[in-house]
């Protein structure tokens, strides 16, 4: 589903343009509880901003899933990465949190906060985004 095919997205947007519209006020359709900016001018516009916003949120979904690990960042950006077992004492399948790629090769810290060569790497994504309420206290 793209945004711009969304109701719920397009009543939002709508709102906020009217909103914006009336400074900030109450947009009058929704003190009746009968939402109309959707079919009004209001939604024309709201449509025409989700719309030009599809790409640019189809490109973000895109960037957060699973990616080969060939394309992984070489410039010591963060990154999980997945991992597969190999032979009979080889390391579980599962996620390697916070991988970088530094002299030919891909690393993460061990559990002793030392720095250590991670091997069998098939994909990898970006780090998630942290919680606002960090993140502002990260500023």
């Amino acid at each position: 589903m793209t945004l711009s095919n969304s109701p719920e997205a397009l009543r939002v947007a709508a709102l906020a343009i009217c909103q914006t519209a009336l400074g900030g006020k109450q947009c009058p359709c929704t003190e009746s509880g009968q939402f109309k900016c959707g079919d009004e001018p209001p939604g024309d516009y709201a449509r025409a901003i989700l719309a030009a916003l599809d790409p640019i949120v189809a490109e973000a979904v895109a960037r957060e899933r699973w990616q080969p690990i060939e394309t992984a960042p070489k410039d010591g950006t963060l990154f999980d990465a997945w991992c597969v077992p190999v032979g009979i004492s080889g390391t579980g399948e599962g996620r390697v949190t916070d991988c970088w790629w530094f002299a030919g090769r891909f690393w993460n810290f061990d559990y002793n906060a030392e720095a250590r060569e991670v091997f069998n790497l098939t994909h990898w994504q970006p780090l998630p985004v942290p919680p606002a309420a960090i993140r502002e206290t990260e500023t």
